[in-house]
């Protein structure tokens, strides 16, 4: 006998967007991931200042995410410009972390969340 979940057991809402939902298998019941918010979840847990290859390999360890460094990368830039996170830097001399002006968005840079971002989690 197979045992089928009801789609409806599942609340498919996103506090961060409504759209870009993936599910693990095409087709199936079952629950959907939304990248866009697991990442925020991640920068909420942390709360300091993150590359995206650090958020990607937290996100591989702890979540166990089976989507790209890429996506992330994609997401964290979408986040950005939505104001959810924000780049910094960290000045090592003065020890302290500063937020990168947009002027100079070509430069590397870490990432934090921000306070509209920590709002579009509760």
């Amino acid at each position: 006998m197979v045992y089928k979940t009801p789609n409806s057991l599942y609340n498919n809402y996103s506090a961060v967007s409504g759209e870009d939902k993936v599910t693990a298998l095409d087709g199936g019941d079952v629950p959907q991931i939304d990248k866009r918010e697991m990442i925020l979840r991640f920068m909420e847990a942390h709360q300091i200042p993150l590359r995206p290859k650090e958020i990607y390999g937290g996100l591989v360890a702890e979540r166990e995410i089976t989507f790209s460094y890429r996506t992330v990368q994609n997401k964290i830039s979408d986040l950005r410009d939505e104001g959810l996170v924000k780049r910094v830097s960290i000045d090592a001399d003065e020890g302290e972390i500063m937020d990168i002006p947009e002027e100079e968005s070509g430069r590397r840079a870490y990432y934090m969340i921000t306070q509209a971002g920590l709002d579009s989690l509760s």
